[in-house]
């Protein structure tokens, strides 16, 4: 009788897979994330976890969605941005459907491996991001090998692959969790060493800008904050008078060691435009005993298991 209990618990559990797995992959180890929609609410973040990735081992990921009972979900993976080439050129006189393949002779020299062992997504910006009457493109390049080794890793998880995106747009998919804005806003990641902003207006990239940031991403190191205002003052100076755009009126910071008490009055005097924490802990439900740390090492795991189509 108990066997034939658990089996129907196994199978009842298997069944109600619900929401969507996002899956971060980067050099220190995993960050996985599953969320669900909620018909009353905001999206509910199940669980969270980093997985460290110990010396010569990898991450035990599969036993992570075994315990969870999480096999056959939907999973979407997020690459590192050290991973992928992220360039913005023009877009050829070609179909959507014929988009991939012309660019590929167009980026061979932008790249450090051979176009032949690339594999390669690309978006178009919107219409009114043209820069005169010249369509643009954002392309995204990555090795080959990269994309077998995400699968192999997979393969033993028993999840259901639905996507491998990038951290740009996994932010874009936080802030959709934002109230709508006509001028768009701006979602900025700190990490060691370095910077992402990227603008989002009408749930589309607008622009995708990474640059260089003498930050550590300790708790207790302060953020540069003449450094960090002058990058963020090129952007939107590059966004306004290059893209003809209306700079974003919210700047959202998320990220290694990045908290409120950080972003001083002298920063936020320095800009037109607000610059605050990106507050995910108000926009979705989250799960009990989740910690800041936690959401910050998975916040592009968040990102990515959120989607329009699946959690709107």
């Amino acid at each position: 009788m108990g066997v034939v209990i658990w089996l129907i618990e196994r199978l009842m559990k298997k069944r109600t897979v619900t929401g969507q797995l996002g899956i971060e992959l980067g050099p220190e180890g995993i960050a996985v994330a599953h969320i669900n929609s909620s018909e009353s609410g905001p999206p509910v973040l199940q669980s969270c976890r980093f997985l460290p990735r110990e010396e010569n081992e990898s991450p035990p990921l599969a036993q992570y969605i075994d315990e969870l009972g999480l096999k056959g979900i939907a999973c979407n993976v997020v690459l590192p941005n050290s991973s992928y080439s992220l360039l913005l050129t023009e877009a050829p006189e070609v179909d959507d459907d014929e988009l991939v393949d012309a660019m590929h002779w167009r980026i061979s020299d932008l790249i450090d491996f051979p176009v032949d062992d690339a594999v390669l997504d690309v978006f178009r910006l919107p219409e009114d991001a043209h820069r005169g009457n010249v369509p643009m493109v954002y392309v995204v390049a990555s090795k080959s090998s990269l994309i077998h080794e995400i699968l192999a890793l997979l393969k033993p998880t028993g999840v259901q692959l639905k996507s491998i995106g990038i951290i740009e747009l996994a932010l874009r998919n936080l802030s959709l969790l934002c109230p709508e804005d006509p001028q768009g806003l701006a979602m900025v990641q700190l990490s060691p060493g370095s910077g992402n902003l990227n603008v989002i207006k009408h749930q589309q990239l607008y622009l995708s800008r990474r640059f260089d940031l003498d930050f550590n991403g300790g708790l207790l190191d302060p953020l540069p904050t003449n450094s960090l205002v002058l990058e963020l003052q090129r952007s939107l100076d590059y966004y306004e008078r290059q893209m003809g755009q209306v700079p974003p009126s919210s700047i959202y910071l998320c990220g290694e060691g990045v908290s409120s008490d950080k972003v001083t009055a002298d920063a936020q005097a320095s800009l037109t435009a607000e610059l605050k924490v990106f507050p995910l802990g108000e926009l979705i439900t989250l799960p009990e005993g989740c910690d800041e740390l936690m959401l910050t090492n998975c916040i592009g795991a968040i990102g990515g298991a959120l989607s329009a189509e699946d959690l709107a």
